[in-house]
């Protein structure tokens, strides 16, 4: 049976809180957003789409393959953004920042890794964010963007990423539920 996976980084619970608690400030009257599940906020490094359960042992070898060389890291979470910056928002968003170069190596690894087993390569530069929600409907798109502007510049927060969790994800009316398949250690 296919599952819906994808690759990422946890983040610490005092993050999810801080980001948890702006996004009850970004309501607007009418509008029909999709908020993350504070338990469920994460930074996806890799979305794989559906994979084999059967693939899930080889899925989680090349994954710790991949980030044994990339050691540990910290990354900053700041800024909140509607995305896009203009016309119909599709989207809420933080922004994420790491100064070392090794969250790009981590993706450029898991790509070469994972290769092998068939996933496909995304078309666009890797941009690391974390999604707040999603805009289903929004009537008054400019008070949203106001709303965003405030948190513009908010400090969320620095995260250690110390493993990649391989991830399974299966949609429910409720919101996704992930699985934790897999974790990999950075530099081991």
């Amino acid at each position: 049976m296919a599952t819906r996976t994808f690759l990422a980084l946890d983040i610490d619970e005092a993050v999810r809180g801080r980001l948890a608690s702006v996004m009850g400030e970004l309501g607007v009257p009418g509008a029909k957003i999709k908020w993350v599940d504070p338990g469920n906020i994460h930074l996806t490094v890799k979305f794989l789409g559906d994979i084999e359960e059967s693939d899930f042992p080889e899925l989680s070898r090349l994954t710790a393959d991949a980030v044994r060389n990339v050691q540990a890291f910290d990354f900053n979470i700041s800024g909140v953004s509607c995305i896009p910056p203009a016309g119909r928002i599709r989207m809420i968003w933080t922004s994420v920042r790491e100064t070392s170069g090794r969250m790009g190596e981590l993706y450029n690894k898991l790509n070469e890794s994972l290769r092998r087993m068939g996933a496909k390569e995304e078309n666009r530069q890797f941009k690391p964010h974390i999604t707040l929600g999603r805009i289903k409907f929004l009537p008054d798109p400019e008070r949203l963007r106001r709303l965003a502007e405030q948190f513009a510049s908010e400090d969320f927060g620095t995260v250690r990423a110390e493993e990649l969790v391989v991830y399974s994800s299966k949609l429910t009316p409720a919101g996704p539920v992930y699985t934790s398949i897999a974790r990999a250690k950075l530099g081991r």
